[in-house]
Order: C-alpha cells, then structure tokens, then sequence
C-alpha cells in the first residue's frame, strides 16, 4: 500500500472515530456507526472507503443487516450504485429476511431505472419485500410510494394488501398523508378523518391539522389538536397550529394561553416571525391594542441567525419570509395604531412600511389603498386647517395608488373624481374634478366588453365635463363631450334635456 493510501485510510479512521465519539442520545453502535458514515461516503474516494469498511467495519458488524443497508444508502445518496448494491447484497447475505434490504434494492434499481423493465425491477424488488415479511408495512409502503406517483388509488389498494396479514394497519392514515403530499386536500381529508388517532405521531397530527384546516374545518381540527396535544404536550409546531386555529375561530382569550405555550412551552422551537403576527392578533382579538403592537415590534426587532435554526433548510427559508412578516407585522402595527383613534401614528407606521415594501420591491395597491383609508378616517375626525390637509393627502393619495398599481387606475381616478365632485366642488368654488373627469376618459376605452362600473364611471365624468363647460358658457367644449356621452349612454338625462331645448341643441352642435 502506498503512503497516499495509507493516509487516506487514517484519515478515515479519525473521521469515524471522531463522529463515534459524539454524543447522541438513545443512539446504538449501529446507528451511531451508519449516521458516522453519511459524513464519509461520498467526501472520500469509493475505493478508499470500501478498503477502510472492509477493515474496519465489516468485522465488527459481521452479523448486522442494518449498518450494511445504512452503508449501502449513503452510498446510493453519493450516486454510487455498484457498492449500494455490493452492500445491500451483504445484507441479504447475513439475513435474507431482512425487510429494509429488499427494499433498499428496489429503491438502487427504482433510482437507476432507464426503461419500464428497469422499474418493473424495482417493483420486484419490493414485492419480495413484502414476501419476505408479510406483516411487515415497510415493503407494502415502498412498492405504494413508487405507484402512487402515478396513480394513487391503485397504491392505496396495494398498501390494503397488508391487513390480510396485519387487520390493525391503519391504511387511512397512510392514504390521508399520501394526498397530503400532494396537496390533495379534499382526498388527503377523506382519508385522514378515518384514521386513527391513537396511532398517530406528531408528525401525523401536524398533517390531519393542517389538512382540516385548509378544507376549513375548524372545529374538527380544534378536537384533534385536543387529542395531539394531551399525547405531544411540548411540541412546538402543533402549537403553533393551536394558535393558528384559535385565531381563526375567534378564540382570542385561548389564543393568547396558545401563544405563550408555543413561545414558553416548546421543546426546540424555531421562530416563525408569523408567530409574532398570530401572538400580536390575539392581543388584537382581545383589543388589547398596546399589547399588541408591542409583540409585533417583537417580530420586527426579532434577528434571524443561523444559531437559532435547526438545519441549513429551516434558517434559509425564515430568511426568505423576512421582508414578508416583518412587513405584515407593520401592517397590524398601523392598524391598531387606527382602532386606538391615533390616526396620526398609524399614518406613521403605514408609510414606513410602504418604504420599506418600496426596498423589498413588492410594494401592491392594498398598501397604498391603506394609506388613503387612514387620511379618510383623519379627515373625518379633525377640524379645521387639519381636516382639510388631512382631506387633500387622502385626495392625493389616489394618484399614488394609480402609480404604484397602473392597472387599477381606473379604480383610483374613479376615487379621486368622486372625492372631488362631493367633497372638494362643496367646499370650494366648484371644477376640482376635471381633471380627474378627463384621466377617467383617457384611461377608459367605451369598447364591446367595458364593465358596467366603468361605463358608469364614463358617463359620470363625461356628463360633469359636459355641464361645467356649459355653466362656463364654453358651448362647443360643452358639446364635445354630450356627444360623446351619446355613445356611451343615449338615454342619459342631462343629454336628454339639452338635446330636447332648441337654443341649448344648437349652441352645443348637437
């Protein structure tokens, strides 16, 4: 053997013996050996590993089905079928009932496939599986998950094959998560709710839950967090759930109970910063409003690190939701800020949470829409000088809704135009909405398939167009527009009126 072999083989040793040598609890040799060796396969040359496995590993689990079919995984994990195979026969060799082997195999010749002979392999290999073990739920379940792919229902009956043998197996519950997968909820539903419950495990639990509530069946998933919860007191994503759910049935005072269990209660918990939105709602709920902003200050003030998470996966995807819930908890901020009467602080909040929508770039017309709502609610509460900025930043504010939102600037128009001929024309000397009259114009082509809201919206601006130019004895700027509004509506009143009175026909061309 050469030197570069030779440190090789070193190396591995010390990489094994280091990962052996961490601590992991209720973890055997066996276990402690296979997950030592995930670390390993692939990282290091093939060979290499084989001569370290071979020397020292084989012998020490010379009798050990399950460290052979471990080895043989990570090996398939690295891509590397021909010592996946070598290892799972070596299974098979020590123990040719071994369940978890024949499996193994087809998953190898499943992962490997080419042609349709190729699966039919793998499907082989999982009925022999289930041959070798009829009780056994594990070959029935791999041979299902490769069917259902294509045709769920036919796995399902596959999977049914088992209660000849075992009459307790809950195929229910491997149905519910089989559609549950793929975000199947009505059948995912049809399943669950069949199963049984005493079999479940919280990862189960968390599934029923979730599908009960996206077929919005609350009060059955709030009896089946009933039941997860006395059997998975501390686990924190049925927490989180319970919280969800009591939100959604306007549960607030047991909201809150859930919300303090979820963040003080929890075993591991990884924050969600949607926790402090559902935490925040509930105080909301209770219109307990300080409260409430306070904990969705929380969420806003809350820094993600990697620390806090469990895995690469579970941190890189709180990042992604960052700008959406911290830009939520802002939202609720301004809100509350609103129910409390301080409507100047709400407006505050809910500008700074436009710039900041601004620097995600996933600023949308609701939040421009809120602002305006919050000068509205200004405006109807002051007096004075206040009352009438408050009126003209509500008035503006439309237009910012039109150029944040171009396709709903028909909408925004319509808004500023009805401001202005029922409020601002009142206060001050009339006209304030022709401008706004003619954008309406502009933006709204009279075609086959116009809305009816916006063939009002038409009529409306043409007839004040009409009418102010009449009253400023502007008679041909005046006609323009009555014919005009003669396509779009021939029966309108006014039309009907100047039309009807021979001077005003004939001043106005029509």
């Amino acid at each position: 053997m050469n030197m570069k072999a030779i440190r090789l083989r070193y190396m591995l040793a010390a990489a094994v013996t280091l990962l052996l040598a961490m601590p992991a609890s209720a973890q055997t040799d066996e276990e402690a050996t296979v997950k030592a060796m995930r670390r390993v396969i692939g990282k290091h040359p093939s060979y290499a590993v084989e001569e370290f496995i071979e020397k020292e590993i084989a012998p020490k689990f010379k009798k050990s089905p399950k460290v052979m079919v471990g080895i043989a995984r990570h090996f398939n994990d690295a891509n590397d079928s021909t010592y996946a195979i070598k290892y799972t026969n070596r299974a098979l060799m020590m123990d040719n009932k071994y369940v978890p082997a024949y499996v193994m195999m087809g998953k190898i010749k499943g992962d490997w496939a080419h042609t349709h002979e190729d699966s039919l392999e793998a499907f082989a290999w999982y009925q022999r599986a289930i041959d070798a073990n009829p009780k056994d739920s594990e070959g029935y379940l791999a041979y299902a998950d490769v069917l259902a792919k294509k045709d769920p229902e036919a796995a399902i009956s596959k999977l049914s094959e088992i209660l000849n043998h075992d009459p307790d197996y809950d195929v229910n519950l491997y149905a519910g998560k089989l559609y549950l997968d793929r975000a199947d909820g009505p059948n995912s539903y049809k399943y669950f709710i069949k199963a049984d419950t005493s079999k479940m495990t919280a990862g189960d639990f968390t599934g029923y839950v979730t599908v009960l509530r996206v077929q919005h069946d609350y009060g059955h998933a709030d009896t089946v967090l009933l039941t997860a919860q006395s059997k998975f007191p501390k686990h924190a994503t049925l927490n989180r759930l319970r919280l969800k759910n009591d939100i959604d049935v306007k549960d607030y005072e047991h909201a809150l109970i859930a919300a303090e269990t979820l963040f003080n209660g929890s075993d591991s918990l990884e924050v969600d910063l949607e926790d402090y939105i559902y935490y925040g709602k509930a105080y909301v709920g209770l219109k307990r409003y300080k409260e409430a902003i306070e904990t969705f200050q929380k969420g806003i003030d809350y820094e993600i690190v990697r620390e806090h998470y469990h895995s690469d996966a579970t941190f890189e995807n709180a990042k992604k939701q960052e700008g959406k819930f911290k830009g939520q908890a802002m939202q609720e901020i301004a809100k509350s800020y609103d129910e409390m009467g301080y409507t100047d602080e709400a407006i505050d909040m809910q500008k700074k949470y436009i710039e900041y929508k601004k620097e995600q770039g996933e600023l949308d017309v609701y939040d421009a829409v809120n602002l305006a709502n919050f000068y509205k609610a200004q405006y109807e509460s002051e007096m004075g000088e206040a009352k009438l900025a408050a009126l003209k930043n509500w008035y503006d504010t439309y237009e910012f809704v039109a150029e944040v939102s171009p396709e709903n600037a028909d909408f925004a128009y319509g808004t500023r135009f009805d401001i202005a001929i029922r409020i601002l024309d009142k206060e001050g000397d009339g006209g304030h909405g022709v401008a706004d009259a003619e954008k309406l114009i502009e933006i709204i082509p009279l075609t086959d398939d116009i809305s009816s809201r916006n063939k009002n919206r038409l009529e409306l601006a043409l007839e004040y167009l009409a009418a102010y130019y009449f009253m400023k004895d502007q008679y041909v700027e005046s006609g323009k527009y009555f014919k005009m509004l003669r396509e779009v509506n021939p029966d309108n009143a006014r039309l009907k009126a100047a039309t009807e009175d021979k001077r005003f026909r004939k001043k106005l061309g029509l």
